[in-house]
């Protein structure tokens, strides 16, 4: 009995944890946006943030802006640590909402002879050129990205084309599937 309840504890808390670190989050940003200003109007923080965002997306969209933005970011990029952080979380968030979003394809890849699989995305299609020796009967190696469930973490390895079979599901499906660990229905 006590067993089952710490499962159903643990449950609860795998759960509500990463909604309530990221509704904490946000609401930590606000409220320093809010003491910002000497008067009080509910939502003004939550406003000025979002207008924030907004205004940097347009400006980084505009002819005139791109320059500006290109050279923060090869500012940011020369800072020892910050720049290596910076380009990390960078290229993370353009993989999943940028231009070239490269979680679009859905895979379950086969992980071993013993019909064990996983859930992944195709980040390249040609990982081969990273073989140091490759013979020319060798197989095209995909390069796919597997997050780890419960966490915004993963791993990459390369695969055998044989080794890789779509998803018939978006890749938010399939992102969400992986993160809660399946125990969301993939329908």
């Amino acid at each position: 009995m006590v067993k089952r309840l710490l499962g159903y504890f643990l449950t609860g808390l795998a759960i509500l944890l990463p909604i309530g670190l990221s509704a904490y989050v946000v609401y930590e940003v606000v409220v320093a946006v809010d003491s910002l200003f000497e008067f009080r109007f509910p939502g003004f923080g939550l406003l000025v943030v979002v207008s924030i965002f907004t205004i940097v997306g347009l400006l980084a969209s505009l002819f005139v802006g791109r320059p500006i933005f290109a050279k923060l970011e090869s500012v940011f990029i020369k800072i020892p640590l910050l720049g290596f952080v910076y380009k990390a979380f960078k290229d993370l968030t353009q993989a999943f909402v940028g231009k070239e979003n490269k979680f679009s394809e859905p895979v379950m890849i086969q992980m071993s002879e013993a019909q064990v699989y996983k859930i992944g995305f195709v980040t390249s299609k040609d990982a081969s050129s990273l073989l140091l020796k490759a013979n020319d009967d060798s197989e095209v190696l995909y390069s796919v990205y597997l997050p780890i469930s419960y966490s915004i973490a993963g791993d990459l390895y390369f695969v055998p084309a044989s080794r890789i079979r779509p998803l018939d599901m978006s890749p938010a499906e399939a992102m969400q599937y992986i993160v809660s660990g399946g125990v969301i229905d993939s329908q």
